[in-house]
């Protein structure tokens, strides 16, 4: 669903240029969002020439598809349910009378920041996420092992699996499942990031040449340094996420 944020605006006003800032900021171009600058119709292509000058010098080539230069004011821009942008009390309490949700700075409405693993969710197709581990070893680097690639997997970061047991323990059918369903992916070579987690200190060099042989670059290997995952899934996640962000 669009979110629509509507403003009445004047060309030549800072608030032009305010209003912009805070939308730049706050929301990425060809999100699912839209800008409305309400203005006097004789005065519409002034304030489109307006706008396109200070978003040439905010953002450059960015295609701000996403703003709309409109007739009228912000209520005639809007609907039920829209934002409309307004240090006006009068404005702000007609908005409020239509059904409308009237903020005076677009920027208490930016969403938060994505989290890690939301930003590597973006990137996959050309960024792999991999885990070289001892996915099967019944020991607590394995339990350990297994943890971290489950979080992965719920996260929805469609890790693969370089598994380096040494000595395979019995694991529950559904865990077997997951492994299995992890270790035939295979992400391409040239975008991987492989994390290596409940590996012996120099673990990651003694498989090196294995990852070498696979087309992974040593640049792009990450050591999860505890040895026991703290937090939640969530919290696991979100640590691995931002192992691979950092060997982009």
């Amino acid at each position: 669903m669009t979110a629509v944020l509507a403003t009445t605006v004047q060309p030549g006003e800072p608030a032009v240029r305010a209003v912009l800032t805070d939308y730049v900021a706050g929301f990425a171009p060809g999100g699912d969002s839209v800008l409305r600058l309400a203005g006097p119709d004789a005065e519409l292509d002034r304030l489109a020439a307006e706008v396109q000058d200070i978003l040439d010098d905010l953002v450059g080539d960015a295609d701000f598809a996403d703003i709309e230069i409109v007739p009228g004011d912000a209520l005639a821009a809007s609907a039920r349910g829209d934002v409309v942008v307004t240090s006006d009390e009068r404005e702000a309490a007609a908005a409020a009378a239509g059904g409308r949700r009237p903020v005076e700075r677009i920027g208490a409405l930016a969403p938060a920041p994505a989290g890690a693993a939301a930003r590597v969710r973006e990137l996959l197709g050309w960024v792999g996420v991999a885990l070289l581990c001892p996915a099967r070893e019944d020991s607590p680097a394995g339990a350990d092992s297994r943890a971290v690639l489950r979080a992965l997997d719920e996260a929805g970061l469609e890790p693969a699996l370089f598994d380096v047991t040494r000595a395979a323990g019995a694991l529950e059918p559904e865990t077997e499942r997951l492994l299995r369903r992890c270790a035939a992916r295979r992400p391409a070579a040239e975008g991987a990031v492989v994390v290596g987690c409940g590996l012996p200190a120099g673990g990651a060099d003694r498989h090196a040449g294995a990852l070498v042989a696979a087309g992974i670059r040593r640049d792009r290997v990450r050591i999860l340094e505890e040895a026991t995952p703290a937090g939640d899934g969530s919290t696991v996640a979100e640590r691995v996420a931002a192992l691979v962000l950092e060997a982009l």
